[in-house]
């Protein structure tokens, strides 16, 4: 007789000390927080990176005496052109804006300089 033509026992455990699997590794999520100032000398930054473990992040435009609008985009180019591939956000809108992607992503502002932009991004580390 071979090893599968045996029938099966069912087996019922009621305690033991032995464990029956090991825990997986301890899950930490780190918050990364900064801030930018663009001015007319440097008109668009880089403000997240390109990141996979990256779960969520927010951009915030603080308003100014002439509120801004903050351009983003996942390239330099496109924020820099400030058009198609942009999204904008007001300067008068302090809510912050969520932009959950693992691409990189840019920032750039028109007029209404020094512009600055808080960002807050959490990201999965190993614990």
């Amino acid at each position: 007789m071979t090893v599968s033509q045996m029938d099966s026992v069912p087996v019922h455990l009621a305690s033991s000390d032995v464990e029956l699997g090991t825990p997986g590794p301890r899950r930490r999520r780190a918050l990364k927080t900064n801030t930018y100032t663009l001015t007319a000398a440097n008109q668009t930054q880089r403000v997240l990176p390109d990141a996979d473990n990256r779960t969520e992040a927010w951009i915030t435009s603080a308003v100014g005496a002439t509120p801004p609008v903050v351009f983003i985009a996942p390239n330099q180019a496109d924020a820099a052109s400030q058009a198609g591939g942009a999204a904008q956000v007001s300067g008068t809108d302090t809510t912050p804006f969520p932009v959950n992607t693992t691409d990189p992503l840019w920032i750039s502002a028109a007029t209404g300089f020094p512009v600055t932009v808080s960002v807050v991004a959490i990201y999965d580390e190993p614990g």
